[in-house]
């Protein structure tokens, strides 16, 4: 039993072991980068907010476009390209500031494309970067006078390079995305 003991732990077999632990530490990230590539590469999830203001006022305040700025901080421009803004068919190009509290900010030029607009019950946008592509589903639901619920499902298709850092970002892009749903409740209920 001795033996068998010592011939599997002899120094030659250790020493060969040891020589493959550096092949091993650097084929786990490019397992993880090709797993992320191949598997991955999109996100998807919903977020819902409560605002206490007229049904009405909501939808209204929500689909005027030179109201943006006033709760999507880093807005530079919303330009109309084509149809009639926010509804179906409609096509505009937004050029937003991301990260702007941070050291690093970043311009961002993306199409917003109207698929569907149902309001109350639903509307469909797509926001391309060309890097990124989301799907956003939202509706509103009247929960009272001065009560209404605002839901949101995102839908994220990345590209191959985006794949691996939305892998890594995906709890900032929920946060980032919820941040300006809270805005909007704030800059409605102070309106």
């Amino acid at each position: 039993m001795k033996e068998v003991i010592q011939n599997l732990f002899s120094k030659e077999k250790v020493r060969n072991i040891l020589k493959k632990i550096p092949f091993l530490i650097l084929l786990f990230p490019i397992i993880l980068i090709l797993y992320i590539i191949i598997f991955k590469g999109s996100l998807s999830y919903y977020e819902d907010i409560i605002i206490k203001s007229n049904f009405e006022d909501v939808i209204e305040l929500h689909e005027n476009p030179s109201l943006m700025k006033n709760y999507m901080p880093g807005l530079i421009s919303y330009d109309l390209i084509k149809g009639e803004s926010r509804k179906t068919g409609a096509v505009a190009e937004i050029t937003v500031i991301f990260n702007t509290n941070e050291s690093v900010s970043r311009k961002i030029v993306m199409n917003e494309e109207v698929i569907l607009s149902n309001l109350p019950n639903q509307k469909i946008i797509i926001y391309n970067t060309g890097a990124v592509k989301n799907t956003i589903s939202y509706r509103f639901i009247k929960m009272g006078e001065n009560k209404t619920q605002f839901f949101r499902s995102h839908e994220y298709e990345f590209s191959t390079y985006k794949k691996v850092s939305s892998f890594f970002m995906s709890k900032k892009i929920k946060r980032e995305s919820y941040t300006y749903l809270k805005n909007f409740k704030k800059f409605v209920e102070n309106y």
